[in-house]
């Protein structure tokens, strides 16, 4: 049995290995340990809203550190609906719209999730830093 820590700790780390298996570039690293003070500055929705904006819109995919942070927080904290909600991925839209008409409880505590889930980001960032420079000299992530 794992506690609830371990679980984001290890989602998180599944993340960073898929889209980072050569280590997070430095200004990645960097962006990302200000990402659980940006939450809980600004509030879940509308870092939620800034993430998407800088990552280039509901259309683009593209793999930077304003695009990966959203997708992450998106996975994690849509990953625990009902089987009947997990059969369709929510847009974009739908997930912003999802945060905006929680219940003021629902909306703190998605919030918080969220909050503990970049800091794990925020730890495995500075863990996994890798020089720009010297892409061979990086603290990659081990295969397990």
């Amino acid at each position: 049995m794992k506690t609830r820590d371990q679980e984001r700790a290890a989602f998180v780390l599944s993340e960073i290995e898929k889209t980072y298996p050569d280590g997070i570039p430095k200004e990645h690293a960097n962006y990302f340990a200000g990402l659980p003070t940006m939450i809980f500055e600004n509030g879940l929705g509308q870092t939620m809203v800034f993430l998407l904006s800088k990552s280039g819109g509901t259309q683009s995919r593209d793999n930077n550190k304003y695009s990966f942070s959203y997708r992450l927080l998106r996975k994690y904290l849509f990953s625990n609906l009902s089987s009947n909600e997990q059969s369709r991925s929510p847009n974009d839209i739908e997930t912003l719209k999802s945060l905006i008409d929680k219940p003021i409880q629902e909306y703190f505590e998605a919030q918080r999730k969220a909050i503990a889930v970049a800091t794990w980001l925020k730890r495995y960032a500075k863990a996994l830093v890798r020089s720009d420079d010297n892409p061979s000299n990086s603290n990659k992530v081990e295969e397990s």
